[in-house]
């Protein structure tokens, strides 16, 4: 018999007690979670082992077979966002860049572009959607192709006139080559601007370049209006700064509200497994510090492991439409270019001669129907969706494995930082201190 969606992950260490001191009851696809003894730790236990589902615990936590059904739906190539590859020119030469070695003049052109929005249209209209996402990205620097941006917003605005679907515009840029018409642009037409930066100015020029082009073009985007988040790379120079990078952030662009810091993936970790170990041991007391730090500010310091709370899913993303310069469809843009390891393992497509074209079997390939055994087990699947495919790809078993505990402790201290505010807000009471005053009574009786 499969064993319920229901977990008891250890959480005692969140209070400064041992991890089997309590645990937490988590069942993501009825969207519960709350704090148990051992002693109702075991009984629950028990009872779901033996599915007897007669107890008023039980009921509320026991997802029924219709909701599981839910996340195990075959992979469609039905897409309603889509990633523009634009160019494979940059004006940056960033330390960890993935696509550094794959520079040349190729740029993206408008007939394929128009092709793969007709497509993700008619796809939205299909699954009665109203809106469609379209994201600028790299490849190389979007606005170094700014006339096909402009060109993509037009197309997009007429095709609304004709089918009733909006777009919603994302631009991901190193944010140097900004001019005051560009944001002003970008705010007239609401998009989303990710500025890829690394805040203090020591590491901006040491991984990235043009510290103060780049800040003061935020600056004028944040006096605009537009609407900004900043994403920062965490490397080994700037692992134990995010608390540092909060509280810049919060002096130096007060209006940004979020920060994305992503650890880096880098061809180094596939060599030196106690560095990796070391390197997320060290994100996740940093990330957990400047979360601390930033309570109460309106601003949020996330990573794609800390956002999964938000998220049930299959798969971790995907189907992915990614679209390069020479028209392959991929499903991962950190494969932009054909010389770049991975380009043939990711690509599923084509768009050519005004057609679509999808191979169903790669797709299937990529976004198999099943997870691996070792993600099939784990508490944190149903956020997690079996971890990031360029990652799988990239590394080795044994520092995916690395990667994966760092995801589940961020996503057990995301998952208990909120039953911290929910409680407080409800009480008016010290979470931490209540919880251990428990364990204390426990450990006394």
């Amino acid at each position: 018999m499969k064993a319920h969606p229901v977990y008891f992950i250890p959480a005692g260490d969140y209070f400064g007690e041992s991890s089997e001191k309590c645990y937490l009851v988590y069942s993501p696809l009825v969207n519960k979670s709350f704090l148990v003894l051992p002693e109702e730790k075991d009984r629950l236990s028990a009872l779901l082992e033996k599915n007897e589902t007669d107890d008023a615990v039980i009921r509320q936590i026991l997802p029924d077979q219709a909701r599981i059904d839910q996340f195990h739906t075959a992979v469609k190539p039905e897409m309603t966002s889509i990633e523009f590859l634009l160019n494979e020119r940059c004006n940056f030469s960033c330390s960890y860049c993935y696509s550094a070695g794959s520079r040349s003049s190729a740029e993206i052109d408008m007939p394929r572009i128009r092709t793969a929005l007709q497509f993700i249209h008619s796809c939205a209209g299909k699954l009665s959607k109203e809106n469609v996402t379209v994201t600028f990205i790299g490849g190389g620097e979007p606005l170094l192709s700014w006339n096909l941006i402009e060109d993509t917003v037009a197309y997009s605005e007429d095709m609304k006139r004709q089918d009733g679907i909006s777009t919603k515009f994302v631009l991901v840029t190193n944010g140097s080559l900004f001019t005051e018409e560009q944001i002003v642009y970008c705010r007239e037409k609401d998009f989303d601007i990710q500025f890829s930066f690394e805040i203090l100015e020591r590491i901006q020029n040491l991984q990235r370049q043009s510290f103060e082009e780049v800040s003061g073009n935020l600056k004028k985007a944040l006096k605009a209006r537009c609407n900004v988040f900043i994403r920062s790379t965490i490397t080994e120079d700037n692992v134990d700064l995010l608390p540092e990078m909060a509280e810049t952030c919060l002096k130096e662009y007060p209006e940004v509200r979020l920060i994305g810091c992503e650890p880096v993936t880098d061809a180094w970790m596939e060599h030196d497994l106690e560095r990796v170990r070391r390197f997320y041991e060290r994100y996740f007391e940093s990330y957990r510090k400047a979360c601390r730090l930033l309570d109460g500010s309106g601003l949020t310091i996330s990573s794609s492991a800390s956002r999964a709370i938000n998220h049930l899913r299959h798969r971790f993303c995907g189907p992915m439409f990614c679209l390069q310069t020479t028209g392959a469809i991929l499903a991962c843009s950190h494969f932009s270019s054909p010389d770049n390891p991975g380009f043939r393992e990711f690509r599923y497509g084509q768009v050519e001669d005004g057609n679509v074209c999808i191979s169903e079997s790669d797709l299937r390939r990529i976004y198999g129907d099943a997870l691996p055994e070792e993600c099939d087990r784990c508490w944190a699947r149903w956020n997690c969706g079996g971890g990031c495919g360029n990652q799988r790809y990239m590394y080795s078993r044994e520092v995916f494995d690395i990667i994966c505990e760092e995801r589940r402790k961020i996503l057990l201290f995301e998952v208990l930082r909120s039953l911290e505010k929910q409680y407080a807000q409800s009480t008016g009471k010290d979470f931490v201190a209540s919880i251990r005053a428990l364990i204390t009574a426990r450990n006394n009786s």
